[in-house]
């Protein structure tokens, strides 16, 4: 086999493998779970060797600075509804920045035109955990 075409393959089962980390997280409704999905999904789309369609297109640039941003929005919320949860108490605040964030990513995503797999499963992502979190 050709060493390029598997290096090829690895990259796509990296993104594939997150993805369906993703899918499960979901099903579980497991906030930890969940995080560390993203956490392994957003590593696949970040790591120059496993998606370097990213490098391509300023747009793609722009979407992953938001993606970051976003991250870090989501992992704060997330951290505070699991502590909050554990005391009994519910929380609602910061969440409207999240929504923001994520209407931000997907007008970003609606304008690109170079949509390439890489993209999709940001899109993809994005979406998911927004159902999960109820947050858009």
């Amino acid at each position: 086999m050709d060493p390029t075409s598997a290096d090829v393959d690895d990259d796509h089962c990296n993104q594939k493998r997150a993805q369906k980390l993703l899918i499960s997280a979901k099903e579980s409704a497991d906030p930890s779970a969940v995080l560390s999905s993203f956490r392994k999904l957003r590593y696949c789309l970040t790591d120059e060797q496993s998606c370097s369609n990213f490098r391509l297109n300023d747009g793609l640039s722009n979407l992953m600075v938001l993606l970051k941003k976003f991250t870090r929005e989501f992992v704060s919320i997330l951290n505070k509804k699991m502590r909050n949860e554990e005391k009994g108490e519910t929380s609602e605040s910061n969440e409207v920045n999240l929504s923001k964030s994520i209407s931000e990513i997907l007008g970003l995503l609606a304008n690109c035109s170079y949509m390439d797999n890489g993209a999709k499963i940001v899109l993809t992502t994005i979406t998911t955990l927004s159902s999960i979190c109820k947050f858009a």
